[in-house]
């Protein structure tokens, strides 16, 4: 499983073709075990211009998304607290293809 950041999916939006032929690649040999998250989501959408919407729609669709929890576990009091980040796969396969 990979998830791709978000500055790659940036460069991949922007045309980066060195970007693209390693992004497709890791596609390849993960056989599309390639996920992003609502954190990448939300940076993408975060700083799209309105003419950008339809190509970060199709990009980010064709991705499988990876849910995640955040936990957090006060413990016994003897120690400190502790932070919990869970990703669930929630499927995702895309028929849709942004290549």
């Amino acid at each position: 499983m990979v998830i791709f950041d978000t500055d790659v999916l940036i460069w991949i939006l922007r045309g980066n073709k060195e970007v693209i032929e390693k992004a497709k690649q890791i596609i390849k040999d993960t056989n599309g075990g390639v996920y992003i998250t609502p954190v990448q989501i939300a940076e993408i959408y975060a700083g799209a211009r309105k003419k950008e919407i339809q190509s970060i729609e199709k990009l980010l669709n064709s991705f499988k998304h990876l849910n995640l929890i955040l936990f957090f576990y006060q413990g016994d009091g003897g120690g400190s607290p502790c932070l919990f980040l869970v990703a669930l796969d929630f499927f995702g396969l895309c028929s849709k293809s942004f290549w």
